[in-house]
C-alpha cells in the first residue's frame, strides 16, 4: 500500500469513530508508521474546532497531529495538485459530453 494523503472528511469521520475509516486506519498503520495530512486539512481542523470552542476535541486532535505529520505546501506540490485536479475536471468534462450525446 502506498503512502496517503488524508484529507479533511476522512479525518473527520475517523475522529467521530466511522467505523469503516477506522478499519481502514488500522490498516494503513500496520504498513506505515504514521498518518500524513496536509497544512490545509489542519487549518481547517482547528479553525472549525476554535470556532465551536472545542477545547477538548482540539486537545486531542493537537495530541494526533504530535503522533503524525503534517505535511507542508510548497510551490511545487501546488503546481502537481493544479495539474491534478485540472487533468481530472477535463476526464470529467469529457465524460459528461459522452453522457450527453448518448441520452435520447
Amino acid at each position: 500500500m502506498k503512502s496517503a494523503l488524508i484529507d479533511t472528511n476522512i479525518l473527520s469521520f475517523f475522529s467521530r469513530n466511522h467505523s469503516l475509516v477506522v478499519e481502514r486506519f488500522q490498516v494503513y498503520l500496520r504498513e506505515h508508521d504514521k498518518i500524513n495530512i496536509s497544512i490545509i486539512t489542519y487549518y481547517e481542523i482547528v479553525s472549525g474546532l476554535k470556532h465551536r470552542d472545542a477545547q477538548k476535541q482540539l486537545m486531542s486532535f493537537r495530541e494526533f497531529v504530535s503522533y503524525n505529520t503534517v505535511l507542508p505546501l510548497t510551490t511545487s506540490s501546488t503546481t502537481i495538485s493544479a495539474d491534478i485536479y485540472a487533468n481530472r475536471s477535463l476526464t470529467f468534462d469529457k465524460v459528461r459530453q459522452i453522457k450527453r450525446s448518448l441520452s435520447p
